[in-house]
């Protein structure tokens, strides 16, 4: 019997509005943490690398296949937005 494996990364990239520079330095890390901690943890992906700037977030993530990305992309927009 065959089984398939897949994997598919994915390399988001989420923009603050308007491309404003809301992302202060004193609060990146926390925000990254974040990211991670909701990926790994709620959504089961694992994550290879954050980073960012001032206006946006590049995340490298493998994504789980019970999620879809428009979900996963949902739920991390949503919950970095507060």
């Amino acid at each position: 019997m065959s089984h398939s494996l897949t994997k598919i990364w994915i390399h988001a990239i989420c923009g603050t509005y308007n491309r404003q520079p809301l992302i202060k330095p004193e609060f990146e890390n926390r925000i990254f943490e974040h990211i991670k901690e909701l990926l790994e943890g709620d959504l089961e992906s694992y994550v290879k690398i954050i980073n960012g700037t001032s206006d946006h977030i590049h995340i490298l993530f493998l994504q789980n296949q019970k999620y879809s990305l428009t979900g996963i992309m949902q739920k991390i927009k949503g919950n970095t937005s507060h």
